[in-house]
This record gives C-alpha cells, structure tokens and sequence, in this order.
C-alpha cells in the first residue's frame, strides 16, 4: 500500500527537495525498514528445513504382487 504512495509523493518531493536527496532518503528508509525487519532474534535465527519431495502414486512404478514374476 504504501508503493502508491511513494510513487505521488516522490515528483513533489523531487521537486522541492531534489532528486539526489529523495533518492538518498528512500535509500535511508528502505536501509531503515531492513534493519527493524532483523531486529528480532526469530528472524535473524531462522533454519533452513530439510524438504522432501513428495511421491506420487501416479508416476510410481507398478508394484507387482508377491512371487509373482
């Protein structure tokens, strides 16, 4: 939601405060934005789970019947 947003704001401010100053205060925020995101321990101690492909009945070989040849 807040990608329209900076998307009217950022003309105006452009041209009020120039372009290399709002490229660098989005540049800031966004920086800003990251760091809270790795503020929480659970975030920054996230482990990667071991996936296994599920197996479909469909593309399994045909299993043939005990003794039988």
């Amino acid at each position: 939601m807040l990608l329209p947003l900076g998307c009217v704001l950022a003309g105006p401010a452009a041209a009020q405060f120039g372009t290399a100053d709002v490229l660098l205060g989005g540049a800031i925020l966004g920086f800003a934005a990251l760091a809270l995101g790795l503020l929480p321990r659970e975030t920054r101690m996230l482990e990667r789970l071991d996936v296994q492909q599920p197996t479909h009945a469909a593309h399994a070989e045909p299993r043939s019947p005990a003794g039988a040849r």
